[in-house]
């Protein structure tokens, strides 16, 4: 099982057809070129949406700091799943927080992106192992390219909408 999360402009759904009546918020999925964008199977290429497993997403919240923030009973933003929660500069602040910790405890953090570029050519031919293998030698920091995504996200999605909220099905 997993999430699927998307930081963007929020989008409202209302019926009030009898016997079908409904509202709900979530956020426009978009791409943007100007987003990070890395290889090695990773989903999301330039686009606004992760689709991260469970515990993929809470291992990466404890490891980065940001469990409180996603995962608070009372104000996290996963606390209702599914769910959408308005975005806060607070929560971008968390983020860049995590993320300039993070270059602090693990300087090498900047040579180990799995940007696109740096995909084989043969990648894509690779076996499930082979590339699991090829990826673990390569080292690649999977969690400092969530929080430069997060970060891209979160204050492009602050700056260009009215109302920026971070949806969770």
């Amino acid at each position: 099982m997993s999430y699927s999360i998307y930081i963007g402009k929020a989008i409202i759904s209302y019926s009030n057809e009898e016997g079908d009546a409904y509202v709900s918020v979530e956020a426009e999925g978009e791409v943007n070129e100007e987003a990070p964008n890395f290889g090695y199977g990773d989903i999301s290429g330039q686009g606004n949406g992760r689709h991260p497993g469970y515990s993929q997403m809470a291992n990466f919240c404890r490891e980065t700091g940001l469990y409180n923030l996603f995962y608070d009973k009372e104000d996290g933003i996963l606390r209702h799943h599914p769910g959408c929660v308005p975005l806060e500069k607070r929560h971008l602040k968390a983020v860049v927080t995590a993320k300039e910790k993070w270059e602090l405890d693990y300087p090498e953090c900047k040579q180990k992106i799995p940007y696109e570029y740096t995909e084989p050519e043969n990648y894509k031919d690779m076996s499930w192992n082979e590339r699991e293998t090829y990826e673990k030698q390569q080292g690649f920091d999977w969690f400092y390219a969530r929080l430069i995504w997060y970060e891209f996200w979160m204050k492009y999605a602050l700056e260009k909408y009215e109302m920026p909220v971070i949806s969770n099905t």
